[in-house]
């Protein structure tokens, strides 16, 4: 039987035997809010961070650590070792005494890809056997984002992508339940909605990924909490979902800065050639890279947009990286004008720009600028309109027992703002 048919017949029971409950008691349900935690080398280092944690958590009434454990995967990648272990466990405890419940967070955008699977199943097994050891733990939270990788740019390998997601999570979800009672969870953004087959079940990601852990962090990063275009109205619809199947949500806030970026567009590919490029596992293309350079791509009409952070290399490196960009991908000299990619990016999105740039060998290339994603997140706002809007959404978390709670991203951001003068 497969994974799905199995699945689907295990939530139709759960789900009836939820819509039941409901109709014979009445519950009230308390708020579990969380914070992403990254810096735990400082919480090691740094005795002050610890008193910091308390009190940032104590303003948000954050009673939940998504913390970041960092480790060492041996060389076949089966097998890891935890770092600073000792003064790791020593943080542990300290935490379980403070009374945080801790769920360890981990991930990276290429573990989504069928080759490194094996790094997150062997991170899955290892917090089994942390927990089994010490009794310190009590989740386990995926942060893979493996839309930040170049293949996702490409439409034609999208689909297989999300999919091997999906699987990775299945895979990792399955050793956990079947080896703990730790909470699997995952972080994933709100606007992942659009329906991706998986075992002949076809249903957006986040349910997907839904049905597979226990609950979800969603990442409805704006700066505001209610309105249009707002933390509520974009967690809404998967806060729905989420009643509706009996799973659980937390709604998630972005405290931090999230900078622009600069992009130079070197030359323009056919899709259908620059896929099949992408998709050759001895291709020229390593994950996102070529040569060691990240690569960026867009789509504009029939053809993509290839090209490279600017921040990584020197102008006077891009005529040859164009020169290899262009055998790579066997594509041709842009031959867009400027007015005609101004017009692609304010279809595309508000708050880009482009420039001319002549390069050393004499072709024209474009840099695009992505102005600073101010309405992604709250880091602009000061202490109190940032309390205004935080209280706003807890209000709104304790109306629904589908919301688990607020999550907020993460200490070290959310300390700066709250210390704001």
């Amino acid at each position: 039987m497969k994974i799905w048919q199995r699945m689907v017949r295990f939530f139709r029971h759960t789900v009836w035997y939820a819509v039941a409950l409901s109709s014979l008691v009445s519950v009230t349900y308390a708020q579990n809010n969380a914070l992403w935690v990254w810096n735990t080398r400082q919480l090691i280092a740094e005795p002050e961070w610890r008193d910091s944690l308390v009190q940032v958590s104590g303003r948000l009434s954050a009673n939940t650590l998504f913390l970041y454990l960092s480790c060492t995967f041996h060389q076949d990648g089966d097998s890891l070792s935890w770092n600073r272990k000792d003064s790791l466990l020593s943080l542990l405890r300290w935490m379980k005494s403070v009374g945080f419940s801790v769920h360890a967070l981990n991930g990276e955008p290429e573990w989504a890809l069928p080759s490194q699977h094996r790094y997150a199943v062997t991170y899955a097994r290892a917090v089994v056997e942390l927990q089994k050891e010490t009794g310190l733990l009590d989740g386990l939270q995926y942060d893979i984002e493996p839309y930040l990788l170049l293949p996702y740019s490409v439409p034609s390998l999208r689909q297989k992508l999300l999919q091997d997601w999906i699987h990775v999570v299945w895979k990792s979800g399955t050793i956990v339940r079947n080896n703990s009672s730790l909470q699997f969870g995952c972080a994933v953004p709100f606007w992942m909605e659009k329906p991706v087959a998986v075992d002949g079940v076809s249903m957006p990601v986040v349910q997907h990924l839904g049905f597979l852990t226990d609950y979800l962090a969603i990442m409805a990063y704006r700066y505001t909490a209610s309105g249009p275009a707002s933390v509520i109205s974009f967690s809404e619809q998967e806060r729905k979902w989420a009643r509706e199947a009996a799973r659980k949500i937390y709604i998630g806030v972005e405290t931090q800065r999230l900078p622009g970026s600069e992009t130079v567009v070197l030359c323009e590919a056919n899709p259908d050639t620059f896929a099949a490029r992408m998709a050759m596992p001895d291709g020229p293309f390593s994950g996102s890279f070529l040569n060691g350079n990240k690569l960026s791509v867009r789509m504009a009409d029939d053809r993509f947009l290839v090209g490279i952070s600017r921040r990584e290399v020197p102008d006077s490196a891009l005529p040859a990286i164009r020169r290899e960009l262009i055998a790579a991908v066997n594509g041709r000299v842009l031959s867009l004008s400027f007015k005609r990619m101004e017009t692609i990016l304010r279809e595309e999105e508000e708050g880009e720009k482009a420039t001319r740039l002549t390069l050393a060998d004499g072709h024209l290339a474009f840099v695009i600028r992505e102005e600073d994603q101010v309405r992604s997140t709250m880091f602009g706002l000061s202490p109190v309109e940032f309390m205004d809007e935080y209280a706003k959404l807890l209000r709104h978390a304790e109306r629904f027992p589908e919301v688990e709670g607020v999550a907020v991203h993460d200490l070290r951001s959310v300390k700066r703002l709250l210390e704001k003068k």
